[in-house]
């Protein structure tokens, strides 16, 4: 039977544990928001130069 203490410990750590998976899950999320914004400014940038090559006719 585990004492009253024990069972303190371990609810301490198990939050600890999800304490931590908590900051590293908002850090990746964060890391991958800066790559969507970084993907969406160098998209913005491309597209106002971009200009669709003409369509060139199939040989029959």
């Amino acid at each position: 039977m585990p004492n009253g203490n024990a069972t303190y410990i371990d609810r301490a750590t198990t939050l600890h544990k999800a304490y931590n998976i908590m900051i590293l899950l908002k850090r990746e999320a964060k890391r991958h928001q800066d790559q969507r914004n970084a993907a969406k400014r160098n998209t913005d940038n491309a597209t106002q130069s971009y200009k669709p090559p003409k369509p060139t006719p199939l040989a029959v």
